[in-house]
Formats: structure tokens, C-alpha cells, sequence
């Protein structure tokens, strides 16, 4: 079992992101992967793994773990009942993940304040140090797995400790370019090169990644790059061999997180190349000839998916997606994009048959149950629609897109409590989310109960004020109130935003409007055309 530990002075440098990284391209590898997360004060692994993860209300954790050693004395006799399991992929192996805790429950904080680490480590015959090495050898035997990554505490405590001069083979050091950084991280490395505060003899190899650095699309700013490297070199007092790898910023994870370590001959991806080079120093000498050749493939195969993303002809997707799984034919996330492709083309057998392989692959990626649902909804297969959506759901429970599709589907079928009491889940999920307001207003003006109505489309509009749809919602409340000006107001306001109005006539608050002069004009002033589907996506597309 090797032991790689990931250690930050300071958090917010991405630190978390790259260990979720490193798991899931060695579980690719078919490499058996155990991760547990040591940052017990900021505890976030489990974020990162969202999709795979369907709660996030752990039973036990390694806090829990600890706090009954604390209390009894007794080391706990299985580590088993802390650890939870899930997969990447259905091709690749379990990956065992041990979290800190349930942090949404005030158990896990006041068990955390209840440990005196001073007490486990320095008082006189205490048994910190053979206990957490137990641990250590509990997961060797009880879960076998050939890597154990550990996501340390930041900082200079016991556990950043025990994480790096007890556990780790090799430690990873995530710093931001910034003087705070740099000389912890300084300070870190001169303690664990120290051979008097190693265990077992033996210094653990230490690579060392400056984050969060500008991607330079010019030769000057290359130059730049170069200095803040060596900048950087001398302050952690390295040697001019010792090399230093980087993480170079990302707009999209600014955005949102994601696991992605890519591959590019034509085109570089800056950070999924970085994530690529650190994979590959941590598992140098590991892999053999075969699993070189086969991440080869990958490689071309992911460089064919990026390009195929960059095009805009449906046409152009497909081609080269085609190519991508020719390569890897078993990438259930190829069979996703490929499906979104022949979607967009209007093509939704196509579409479908490619989702319906891809759930073959992978039956826990919510995406392909959603898209699928999604795509069902667009042919008006209710029924069909509603199981996928469903589905998605017992596999993420957050996922508040399939929240607003059976809201959508329950309004079409006019069944509108079911439309408020899945509006209301996604409220619960995101409390600021626009269209599930705008669904609330229209099942209250569907109950006849407009003050709730009212009250709802005016939060929509105050969270999304350009949202045409909440301003047609708005238009119709005010027809059924015959508040004709108003109606006049709010229905030119929804065309303005690109509301669809004309999919919207059937309801019977256009009745006394849709064929006055004065209607037909806004209708053409806006060149307001069919749509296929004459319920409000507006908040909704495949998942991607």
C-alpha cells in the first residue's frame, strides 16, 4: 500500500481538488484507492464527489472513529463502519472513502472539541501515535487498497503531523505564490526532511505544486511564469534540480468544480495537463507497459471529446465523438455527449439510443437518467419522462434540474400540488433558484390562489429580473385579475425577455387578448414564433 498524503499551509489552493483528481484516474487504472479526509475543521473531500456520493449525512467518520478511543480507551476493532464506497465509473473498482464526519450534525462538532490532541500525543504514556499507526494498518488489512490518499489538515498541528511523518511515502505540497504560502511551506518541508522527526528512518519524497497561476498565452507572460517559479524556488529553499510542478488557474473551476485531468497533442488544456503531469510523477515506475499503452488511448480519446465540445455543428460533434469511442468504446460519458449532439440535431432516437448505452455502462450517472428524461419530455412520453427524472433523483438527491422536470411534467399534467411539492424540493436544494418560484406562482394561479401567486412570481422576477417566463406567469395573473394594462404591461415585458408566448395561447388568460389588434401587433413586433413544447424549460437544458 503506498501512502500519498496532500498537505496545504493555508486552504483554498486547490489542494482537495487535485487528491480527488489522483483517485480517480488510478481507480481508471484499476488501482484499488482509499481516501480519507484528515481536514477535520474543513472538512470537503465529499464535495468533490457529488455524483458518486448520494448523501452527504454520514453515519461515522474518522472523527467518530477517534472520539471512541478518546472516550473508552479501547482502539475501535474495525475501521469498516466508517467507510463508504462508490464508484467513478461501473468498469473501475470501488473506491473506499473514509470522511470526517456528518458535519451537518452538531454531533460531529462537538465530538471534534471533545478530543484533547494534546492529551492523545504529549501527555505522559499517551498512545496517540500507535493508535493512528492501527489505523493505518487496519486499512491495510480490512480494505487492501494499493494507494491510501490522505487529505491533510492545513497548517502546523498533530494531525498534519501524523498525516506526513507517520503515514506518507509521499506527501504532496499545495501552495498559492504568495509570501504566507511559500514560508510555511518552507517551514514544512525543513521539518519533514529532518531526520529526527521521521518514524521509521525514512524521508518521504516530496513534490511540491504552486497553484493557482495565470496560464501564459504570451512569450512575455512565460517569462513571468519562469520568474514566479524561481521566486518561488528560493523562497522554499530549493535547489535549482529540485523541481517545481504548477496548477495553473481555471475560469471554468471558478465556476464550478469538477473532476478533470485531460489530455491534449493540438490543444492543452492547462489545467487537466498539470493534473496530468502530477498523476504521472505520483505514479512513476507504477504503471506497466500495458496501462502506459492504454492511457495513450485515453488520451487521444479525450482529446477527440475536448475538440468535438469547441465545435458548434452538431454534425462536427457526432464525427469526432464517434472517433473518441471507437476509442474507448466503453466511456459512458461519450455516450452522453454524443447523445446531447444528436438532440440538438432534433434527433432524439439517436439521442435516446446513445443515452440507453451509456446507462449500460454506468447506471449510476444521473446525467444519462436526466438528459434521457429530459429528451422523453420533448416527445411528450410523460410516463417515461417522470421514471427517468425519478431515477436521477435516487442517484443524487440534490439534483434539482430532475426536481424541476417533474415539476414541469406535473403542471402539464395538471397536477399542480405535485408541481408545488417539487418546486418546493428544489427550494430546499437551492433556496434562490427563479424558475422553481415561477412554477409555485403558476400552480397558486391554477388553485385560484393569487396572493400566493403574486407573491412568488415577484420573487422570481427579484432573483431572475430578465426571466420571461415569470413576466408571461405575471401577465396571466393579471388577465384573471382583469388587470387588462397591467396584462399588456407584463406580456410585452415577456417578449422583450424571449418568452415564447405563442405556446402559451391555449391557456385561457389570452382568451380576451389573443385576438385584439393590439395583441397580434406585440406578438409581431417580437416575431414570436411556435415552439415544440409548451411548457416553461426555461431553467432547464441536458446536463452537461
Amino acid at each position: 500500500m503506498r501512502t500519498i498524503t496532500f498537505y496545504s499551509y493555508k486552504g483554498g489552493v486547490g489542494r482537495t481538488l487535485a487528491m480527488a483528481n489522483v483517485a480517480k484516474w488510478l481507480s481508471e487504472f484499476n488501482k484499488k484507492v482509499c481516501m480519507i479526509d484528515f481536514d477535520l475543521e474543513a472538512p470537503g473531500l465529499h464535495f468533490k464527489f457529488q455524483q458518486q456520493l448520494k448523501s452527504f449525512e454520514f453515519k461515522r467518520g474518522i472523527v467518530d472513529y477517534i472520539h471512541d478511543f478518546v472516550v473508552t480507551k479501547e482502539v475501535p476493532k474495525t475501521i469498516l463502519d466508517c467507510v463508504h464506497t462508490f464508484k467513478t465509473s461501473s468498469k473501475n473498482p470501488d473506491i473506499h472513502f473514509i470522511p470526517a464526519g456528518n458535519t451537518s450534525s452538531p454531533e460531529y462538532w462537538k465530538k471534534l472539541s471533545a478530543i484533547s490532541w494534546n492529551d492523545l500525543f504529549y501527555k505522559e504514556e499517551s498512545e496517540g501515535v500507535p493508535f493512528f499507526l492501527d489505523l493505518k494498518e487496519k486499512i491495510y488489512k480490512e480494505l487492501d487498497p494499493d494507494f491510501l490518499l490522505v487529505d491533510s489538515r492545513t497548517g502546523i498541528s498533530e494531525i498534519s503531523g501524523i498525516t506526513m511523518s507517520l503515514y506518507a511515502d509521499k506527501i504532496v505540497i499545495v501552495a498559492a505564490n504568495n509570501d504566507e504560502n511559500l514560508f510555511g511551506a518552507r517551514d514544512i518541508i525543513k521539518s519533514i526532511s529532518n531526520p529526527e522527526n521521521n518514524f521509521f528512518d525514512k524521508t518521504p519524497e516530496i513534490i511540491f505544486v504552486l497553484s493557482r497561476i495565470p496560464y501564459p498565452e504570451k512569450p512575455i507572460e512565460k517569462t513571468r511564469e519562469t520568474k514566479i517559479v524561481e521566486d518561488a524556488r528560493r523562497k522554499i529553499n530549493f535547489k535549482k534540480e529540485d523541481e517545481i510542478l504548477l496548477i495553473h488557474s481555471d475560469r471554468e473551476l471558478e465556476v464550478k468544480e469538477s473532476l478533470k485531468i485531460g489530455f491534449g497533442k493540438e490543444k492543452k488544456i492547462p489545467i487537466a495537463e498539470d493534473y496530468l503531469l502530477l498523476f504521472n510523477k505520483l505514479t512513476l515506475g507504477i504503471l506497466g507497459p500495458e496501462e502506459i499503452e492504454k492511457f495513450n488511448i485515453i488520451k487521444e480519446a479525450e482529446l477527440l471529446a475536448q475538440t468535438a465540445e469547441e465545435r458548434i455543428s452538431p454534425n462536427d460533434k457526432i464525427e469526432l465523438l464517434h472517433r473518441a469511442i471507437s476509442l474507448q468504446p466503453d466511456n459512458d460519458n461519450f455516450y452522453l455527449k454524443i447523445g446531447e449532439a444528436y438532440y440538438n440535431k432534433g434527433d432524439y432516437e439517436n439521442a435516446l439510443s446513445n443515452f440507453n448505452y451509456g446507462i449500460t455502462l454506468n447506471n449510476t450517472n444521473y446525467d444519462l437518467y436526466y438528459n434521457r428524461g429530459f429528451t422523453y419530455s420533448m416527445q411528450k412520453k410523460f410516463i417515461l419522462a417522470s421514471s427517468d427524472f425519478e431515477k436521477a433523483l435516487e442517484i443524487n438527491p440534490n439534483d434539482r434540474y430532475s426536481y424541476l422536470g417533474l415539476s414541469a411534467i406535473s403542471d402539464e399534467l395538471g397536477n399542480y400540488d405535485n408541481t408545488i411539492l417539487y418546486s418546493e424540493k428544489v427550494l430546499e436544494i437551492d433556496p434562490d433558484n427563479s424558475t422553481a418560484y415561477n412554477w409555485l406562482a403558476v400552480s397558486y394561479r391554477k388553485k385560484k390562489k393569487y396572493e400566493l401567486a403574486f407573491k412568488n412570481v415577484y420573487k422570481a422576477l427579484e432573483l431572475n429580473p430578465r426571466s420571461g417566463y415569470a413576466y408571461s406567469t405575471l401577465a396571466e395573473i393579471n388577465s384573471d385579475k382583469d388587470n387588462h394594462d397591467e396584462f399588456y404591461r407584463t406580456i410585452e415585458l415577456a417578449l422583450i425577455f424571449g418568452c415564447n408566448v405563442q405556446e402559451l395561447l391555449e391557456d385561457k388568460a389570452y382568451k380576451p387578448y389573443k385576438d385584439t389588434d393590439r395583441f397580434k401587433k406585440l406578438l409581431e413586433k417580437y416575431n414570436n414564433k411556435d415552439s415544440q413544447f409548451g411548457i416553461d424549460w426555461s431553467d432547464l437544458s441536458l446536463n452537461l
